[in-house]
């Protein structure tokens, strides 16, 4: 059994029991059975996001975060919006120069890259690389059916490619206004654009039923 402790200190913690010989959870086993915990961290994370799970909020009046100079978006003052260290590592513990997931680059280069920062991916390539358009978006995100591209950047003979978490490609077509995800399972998925043989555009992609 995995648990997201929110009240567990500053930035709340995880705890991982064996119920099969633990019923009354007194054994923490986070720090000894660590791939299970990954591995639970990462299922548990993209359940709550597919299906638009609501998480929580820092309160900033509380004497946590008195006196750490935060803002209404990163309650905590530690570089990274407080949402999106719920939605992408499930706790606010990190910060930005953490490495959650255990490759080569902190959180906050993930978080610039739009990289997974709680789970190895196979698409997580060379910051340095990277060339990504910030002028290119998609709506609606979760989606149900359709996914709708705005930009003013020209995106002929540019390659639409859908990843799972996994790192498998799941769809691939030359660039559209709108695509249709409809038959595409739900679950977090990696939306990347390729243009010349340059990935320009990469985001996270829910896909709901």
């Amino acid at each position: 059994k995995l648990l997201v402790n929110y009240k567990a200190g500053v930035g709340g913690s995880f705890e991982l029991y064996n119920l099969s010989n633990d019923i009354g959870e007194a054994v923490n086993l986070k720090d000894v059975n660590t791939n299970e915990l990954k591995e639970l961290k990462c299922k548990l994370r993209d359940y709550l996001v597919s299906v638009g799970a609501l998480f929580p909020k820092l309160n900033s009046g509380h004497s946590d975060y008195s006196g750490l100079g935060g803002t209404t978006t990163d309650v905590d003052n530690d570089g990274l919006e407080d949402s999106w260290e719920f939605e992408n590592l499930l706790l606010t513990r990190y910060d930005g120069s953490d490495n959650s997931d255990g490759d080569v680059f902190t959180n906050l280069q993930e978080h610039s890259a739009l990289t997974d920062p709680l789970c190895v991916d196979n698409l997580t390539l060379s910051i340095d690389n990277l060339n990504i358009d910030t002028t290119i978006g998609f709506y609606p995100n979760p989606s149900i059916g359709e996914v709708n591209f705005k930009s003013p950047a020209n995106l002929n003979n540019a390659i639409i490619e859908l990843y799972n978490m996994l790192g498998m490609k799941v769809y691939k077509s030359d660039f559209k206004e709108v695509i249709n995800v409809s038959e595409i399972a739900s679950g977090v998925y990696f939306m990347i654009l390729h243009k010349n043989g340059e990935k320009i555009f990469q985001k996270k992609l829910v896909i709901k039923r």
